[in-house]
């Protein structure tokens, strides 16, 4: 199964025998990407933090669950993810830097390393937030929706949980768009 490869995609060949893959700290993804940090799970799969080798330079990767390889629908899923992430060019955006979307063993998209929490989490420990608070983290979704909606994209599941507050120097916040599964 192979996929159109717009920038730093790898697909790979024949999908008829799916190696099942464990992960873990230290593991190495086609001998250039090095897990050194869980960052969360899904229900798809885990996102990690990772070093590229080659200039050591810092990165997250969403990695599918090596049994649903096999689930054409949730691959094309993927895909579709990597399609609509790398269409879009905003810091208010999640980016797709790299992805391996089709072949044997781990199938992967690789974006920015954030530190911060999702709004979701925010959300559950703060329940309310202030109109200062909110207003710049709506702007921000704006901007970042608009990025999304000029480059062609709809991105059908704009929730909390897929809204990234991360961390800037100096302790300011930039809300990001995550998660381009169910785009159009």
């Amino acid at each position: 199964m192979a996929f159109g490869a717009p920038r730093g995609v790898t697909p790979r060949g024949d999908t008829s025998t799916v190696r099942l893959v464990t992960l873990a700290k230290a593991s190495v993804l086609d001998g250039k990407l090095q897990l050194v940090e869980l960052l969360g799970r899904g229900s798809f799969g885990d996102v990690w933090g990772v070093i590229r080798l080659s200039d050591r330079k810092r990165f997250a990767a969403k990695i599918l669950r090596s049994e649903l390889i096999e689930q054409d629908e949730i691959v094309r899923r993927f895909d579709r993810e990597r399609r609509c992430g790398s269409l879009v060019r905003s810091k208010y955006v999640a980016p797709v830097h790299e992805a391996v979307t089709a072949g044997l063993g781990p199938l992967y998209l690789v974006t920015d390393w954030y530190r911060g929490e999702t709004l979701l989490a925010r959300l559950a420990r703060e329940k309310y937030l202030s109109f200062g608070e909110a207003a710049p983290i709506v702007e921000d979704l704006l901007l970042g929706v608009d990025a999304v909606h000029k480059a062609g994209v709809i991105h059908r599941d704009l929730k909390p949980a897929n809204v990234f507050l991360a961390r800037r120097r100096g302790g300011l916040l930039r809300a990001v768009v995550l998660d381009f599964g169910v785009a159009k």
